[in-house]
């Protein structure tokens, strides 16, 4: 065996000298002998020495099947060993291969072009922990919603703010605020007109303390970019990274809307904090996960070399996701690891929260969406026990990317998950650690606002919405409409609602490799969401 062995590495570094062209020719002809003969048996499998020729045969065969692939490490010793193997002709062929190196934390990645035989043969490697397509992220925008009639919703009009100090309490407050904003410095619900929206528009206030306003609070937005010349954003806007080749700003509107929601003058929940621009997602509204690693990647290194020593803290808002993925959610959480505070949204499947990434990794702060018309969970949104808070999520005024005086209306988690950035920025602002602020977030919210036969078909979801904890009393809203939920129609609803969707596995897909995005899953039609007649009672 001992001869065989050399005889075989002998021929294998005669073909891999000769020309690209003739190697590829020589090692068809040698296949069946070299990989179906020596390669796959018992003592070639022991033979350490081997291993590496075997696979890198594999992969010069199946190039033309070739496709990149993500590739996660157990750890960084594992990734240290597979890319600094002994083998010169290995190391070599590996470091041409491999497209991108990832170094989040504890977590190690690459991609790859590989062939589905190469796939197999890397799985059973001891270093090997996940292997997986390079999949495409989507935004969570506009889910359940009829596009034609929301996806773009104008008001001709934008809002402007005006603050007034109320000295007694000290506490500024904005008055003709948005909804979303009123909704969460007050526990108690809004009114709210079935019959004439615009009623109570210019109605509410928003409190909050003027002295944390995430001032001293770097607020990374990875999305479709940040419309970053808008006035809203008072030349706060850092550029930090392009990863579309599509070049810094927002060719979609979704990135704004976000970055609106957390930090403008008007719209934001945190209106000093500094937003960087972390542009993962291309003006389609999708991106690559590899895309999406290196814009973590990125959020960790700009977090700890620039926003640190500047006397910055940290904040990542994540309005994106995709089917459960163990190589997304490892990679959130060796960016936590490092102290940054990560924002995940839910995700719009009407579904546990557990089969979203990066929404079921450890440690990250994921929303939900509640409808704050009537104070329910809004019928798109995902719940269960990953969901650590409600924030509002249907029908969200914020920035529109196209000019400075419209706005956009918009629903999904995407919309909530920026509201509760936005909280999380002005908590880090008042000196709650990073590690607290998903704790302090839940012992702020209001508790038992959905009504329990609500919860009925969400087990185990916490029955807390957002509150940005302003001490002082709720504004009385006299005599006023407050629609509330017909609950014995929506229990029946619920009863009868069944989301289909495919089973990634059913056709061998690898969870993770499958779009996930609101077009190609659930459909619920706009009508099914609006406010309707039968489904509530007035109480007036």
């Amino acid at each position: 065996m001992g001869r065989k062995l050399k005889t075989t590495q002998n021929i294998f570094i005669l073909f891999y000298s000769s020309s690209p062209l003739n190697t590829y020719i020589y090692i068809y002809i040698l296949i069946y002998l070299y990989e179906y003969t020596y390669c796959s048996t018992p003592e070639i499998a022991r033979h350490p020495t081997m291993k590496p020729q075997c696979i890198l045969i594999s992969l010069l065969v199946n190039l033309a099947y070739a496709e990149e692939y993500l590739v996660r490490f157990k750890n960084p010793t594992a990734f240290q060993q597979f890319t600094s193997n002994s083998n010169r002709s290995w190391r070599q062929f590996i470091d041409n291969k491999i497209e991108k190196k990832f170094s989040i934390g504890s977590f190690r990645g690459v991609t790859m072009n590989l062939s589905k035989n190469l796939v197999n043969k890397l799985k059973k490697s001891p270093l090997v922990a996940d292997i997986v397509p390079n999949f495409r992220f989507e935004a969570f925008e506009n889910d359940g919603t009829n596009d034609a009639e929301l996806n773009y919703t104008f008001n001709a009009t934008a809002k402007y703010l005006y603050e007034d100090i109320d000295e007694a309490q000290n506490i500024t407050y904005q008055s003709d605020a948005p909804r979303h904003l009123a909704r969460i410095s007050r526990h108690y619900q809004l009114p709210f007109d079935i019959e004439d929206k615009n009623r109570y528009k210019s109605w509410f206030n928003y409190y909050y303390e003027d002295d944390y306003l995430g001032q001293d609070v770097n607020a990374y937005i990875m999305d479709t970019g940040i419309f970053s010349d808008h006035p809203e954003f008072e030349d706060r806007v850092i550029q930090g990274i392009d990863l579309t080749k599509e070049g810094f700003g927002d060719q979609n509107g979704h990135g704004t809307h976000v970055a609106g929601l957390v930090g403008s003058k008007t719209y934001g929940a945190a209106k000093k904090v500094n937003l960087v621009e972390v542009k993962v997602l291309g003006k389609d509204g999708s991106g690559e996960a590899s895309n999406v690693l290196s814009g973590l990647e990125f959020i960790v290194e700009h977090c700890t070399r620039v926003s640190r020593p500047q006397g910055k803290k940290c904040v990542a808002n994540l309005s994106l996701g995709s089917f459960r993925s163990p190589i997304i959610n490892m990679a959130v959480e060796g960016a936590i690891e490092e102290g940054i505070v990560f924002v995940a949204a839910a995700g719009n499947f009407n579904l546990d929260a557990y089969w979203a990434s990066p929404a079921s990794a450890e440690n990250v702060i994921t929303v939900g969406a509640f409808d704050d018309h009537i104070d329910t969970i809004a019928k798109f949104s995902n719940w269960g026990p990953c969901v650590n808070i409600f924030a509002p999520g249907v029908e969200i005024e914020s920035l529109s990317h196209l000019n400075y005086e419209d706005t956009l209306i918009l629903s999904g988690t995407s919309m909530s998950t920026p509201i509760v950035t936005g909280v999380a920025a002005v908590l880090l602002s008042k000196g709650i650690e990073p590690a607290l602020i998903a704790q302090e977030i839940e012992y702020l919210s209001t508790r038992n606002v959905f009504h329990r036969r609500t919860l009925f078909f969400k087990p185990s979801t916490a029955n807390q919405i957002l509150y940005n904890g302003v001490d002082k009393l709720d504004d009385p809203y006299n005599d006023e409409t407050f629609p509330r939920l017909n609950i014995e129609a929506i229990a029946k609803e619920l009863e009868e609602y069944n989301a289909t969707l495919q089973n990634p596995m059913a056709d061998g897909l690898h969870s993770g490799s499958k779009l996930w995005g609101w077009n190609n899953d659930v459909t619920l039609p706009l009508g099914e969401i609006r406010l309707k007649r039968r489904d509530f009672i007035k109480d007036l």
